[in-house]
């Protein structure tokens, strides 16, 4: 039972547009030969999100990690946007990765 009820629809609903949007974000400002390094690793970590929030597992830092790798992206910093979309992807697989132990149970 969700402790703030609505909040994982808003959430999922969030990601779900996060990664509709996410191949468009590495088309912005980056230019040079990062850029479709940039777009790619945008892309993949939109993925990752993706999958995360549909099996309940997204970490909140994966999307904040995703917004600075597209904001990074639209202001040209390639480079920073890599950064940032990598820190997104792993974060997502840790949700998932997350999902193996067992729940804590508070004594």
């Amino acid at each position: 039972m969700p402790i703030l009820p609505g909040i994982d629809r808003s959430l999922r609903a969030g990601v779900l547009l996060l990664a509709v949007s996410g191949a468009q974000a590495g088309e912005g400002a980056c230019q040079g030969a990062d850029a479709p390094a940039a777009k790619a690793a945008i892309a993949t970590a939109a993925a990752a999100l993706a999958e995360a929030s549909s099996r309940r597992a997204l970490w909140t830092v994966a999307v904040d990690a995703l917004e600075h790798a597209k904001r990074a992206a639209q202001n040209g910093h390639c480079k920073e946007a890599i950064r940032h979309a990598r820190k997104a992807e792993s974060y997502a697989r840790l949700g998932i990765e997350q999902l193996r132990y067992p729940p804590y149970r508070i004594p």
